[in-house]
């Protein structure tokens, strides 16, 4: 079974805190945890200037340790509190070849065509309307 540490929604509209949660992967958000990890009100009081959170580091660890995957925002929070360390992408071991791009394909070259098309038509000038134009290709073709 998938868990993911993430954080869960709670609270009235424009005063909204987040419970730290152990969740399978696939519930809904705000769905029953298998345990509820912590607490994150992300509003200050007036006259606070940090943020509190509360957790409890043992139990965090703990599904950590048996392979939970924190979300990014968690995953931001435990880097922050100092329960997680902040990882970095290693490269893999594979040696990657550089990448080639290749060329665009040459077009086959174009045989001139002995006879020139004469054009049987004249274009109509850019100066006639649409109803112009439509009343001359009609007396045209009355010819």
């Amino acid at each position: 079974m998938a868990v993911r540490l993430r954080l869960a929604l709670s609270g009235k509209r424009h005063n909204r805190i987040y419970h730290i949660v152990a969740a399978h992967h696939r519930l809904r958000r705000d769905g029953k945890p298998i345990e509820t990890l912590g607490l994150f009100d992300p509003h200050l009081a007036p006259g606070e200037k940090t943020r509190i959170i509360e957790w409890s580091a043992d139990r965090i660890r703990y599904w950590l340790g048996v392979g939970a995957q924190p979300s990014p925002a968690v995953s931001k929070l435990l880097v922050l509190g100092g329960i997680q360390k902040k990882t970095v992408e290693v490269p893999s071991t594979q040696e990657i070849a550089p990448q080639t791009t290749p060329s665009p394909p040459t077009p086959p070259p174009v045989k001139a065509k002995a006879k020139a098309k004469i054009p049987t038509k004249t274009p109509a000038a850019p100066s006639m309307t649409r109803r112009e134009r439509l009343l001359d290709g009609l007396a045209r073709r009355s010819l």
